[in-house]
């Protein structure tokens, strides 16, 4: 099997936005504020790399409390970062034009903060949704994210969910599991 590349975002929020969707009236988007990836042996199923980066928001930069209490990541982890389309852009080099998986659709957040060019350098060829192997293994995805997926399959694991790099480690894992 080839390699391939697990990924998360995490992406401004405040409360009620992931049920009520994200209100443009009230400068609600969905800044990209943390993008991360985990290099996947597709022999084995070890991590090979990780990619792991903070994004500055622009039209958000200063994060809700409930994002900063959700997430763990504080203002200072963004006041420095770079924009989106430089964290997406040496994502895309890092990836070496493997097959990238997210629980969900993180692909369109990508897009957006991505900017002019988007579909064309972030397509749903390379950019998939790993839910449906979970679902084809009776998996009930709807009651869990990325970072507490691990949780169904019964693994400890050391961290909090909402943090990319986490929830690419609980899924990678997670598919190890299923793959077995």
């Amino acid at each position: 099997m080839n390699n391939f590349i697990i990924f998360d975002t995490e992406y401004t929020s405040w409360k009620g936005c992931q049920e009520y969707g994200w209100d443009k009236e009230k400068g609600q988007y969905r800044e990209l504020v943390q993008l991360a990836a985990v290099r996947v042996d597709g022999d084995s199923l070890g991590q090979l790399d990780t990619f792991d980066e903070y994004a500055k928001p622009c039209i958000n930069p200063t994060l809700s409390g409930y994002f900063k209490d959700l997430t763990g990541i504080r203002q200072s982890d963004v006041d420095t970062a770079r924009l989106a389309r430089a964290v997406i852009t040496d994502l895309l080099e890092w990836t070496g034009g493997l097959t990238c998986w997210s629980y969900g659709d993180d692909r369109t957040t990508l897009q957006e903060n991505y900017g002019e060019g988007a579909l064309d350098a972030i397509t749903a060829e390379q950019f998939q949704d790993i839910r449906p192997i979970f679902q084809e293994h009776g998996v009930p995805v709807e009651r869990y994210n990325s970072g507490t997926l691990h949780q169904y399959f019964g693994i400890d694991m050391e961290g909090t969910a909402h943090n990319a790099l986490f929830d690419c480690e609980s899924l990678r894992v997670s598919y190890k599991t299923v793959q077995r």
